[in-house]
């Protein structure tokens, strides 16, 4: 069953969500790790992650949501108080 939300359709998601109301957010920095990984690997492994804990538990995921940590020059930099401020913003109605 596909647990991703952007590729669900509207009843797919009213379906699920009665089944089981959870959600997960995949949230990571865009840092560096190295020559030989990409800066966004943070959000791609818990991506995975949210979506196998759904699989086997139930959910939905949300795409990872991005945000930058500038300790390497040309990285996007942004404000982690906004981590907090993302996660109430995206909270699903009930």
């Amino acid at each position: 069953m596909e647990v991703r939300y952007e590729r669900l359709r509207p009843n797919e998601v009213k379906n699920q969500r009665k089944s089981c109301p959870v959600a997960y957010i995949p949230l990571g920095t865009l840092e560096w790790h190295g020559p030989h990984n990409p800066v966004g690997l943070d959000s791609i492994k818990i991506h995975k992650i949210c979506i196998r804990c759904a699989e086997e538990g139930g959910g939905l995921v949300f795409p990872p949501l991005y945000y930058g940590e500038a300790r390497e020059e040309g990285l996007m930099d942004s404000n982690p108080l906004h981590v907090g401020a993302i996660s109430k913003e995206m909270e699903l109605p009930t």
